[in-house]
């Protein structure tokens, strides 16, 4: 039989389920309850490039130049541990992060949308790398693609959001 592509997520009483059970069931840490709480890391550089060339030595390995299939490579091979070791989700990011942290200046250019919102092609391609190895650490789910593509992410007809300033 082959196995599922991905999970699902539900919440049931404020309370996360992955195919129907609970999350850590009757699990805690530390006297405090854990189950049906959803552990995740947000991973903005799991599948990054910088394509600044006056920045990109500051994502340099200590043994060589910044790779970004290396990196995501590494991050892939890293996934059967963070699972071992409770992670249930991570957040991958398709605009990167910082190598320094939270920073006021910012040179670098990390960013996997063009200016027309497609994903650059590289991006893409170390996304589905990661997409591809869901199955096998069992760590991802899916969402109701019918229900994503009525919002899409750049269409101007998507209502404002709310409660925002003018």
């Amino acid at each position: 039989m082959a196995r599922p592509l991905a999970s699902r997520v539900t919440i049931e009483n404020g309370a996360f389920r992955i195919n129907g059970t609970p999350t850590y069931a009757g699990r805690s840490w530390r006297g405090h309850r854990i189950e049906g709480l959803l552990f995740n890391s947000r991973m903005a550089n799991a599948i990054a490039d910088d394509e600044n060339p006056a920045t990109r030595g500051a994502w340099a390995y200590a043994d060589g130049d910044w790779d970004a299939e290396r990196s995501t490579r590494e991050f892939i091979a890293a996934l059967p541990s963070y699972r071992a070791h409770g992670l249930l989700g991570v957040c991958l990011n398709l605009q990167g992060g910082s190598p320094q942290g939270y920073s006021w200046h910012q040179p670098w250019k990390i960013c996997g949308f063009n200016p027309d919102g497609t994903i650059k092609p590289a991006w893409a391609a170390r996304l589905n790398s990661v997409i591809k190895t869901y199955p096998d650490v069992s760590q991802f789910w899916t969402y109701d693609r019918a229900e994503f593509l009525k919002n899409p992410v750049y269409s101007r007809d998507y209502p404002p959001a709310k409660n925002l300033e003018p």
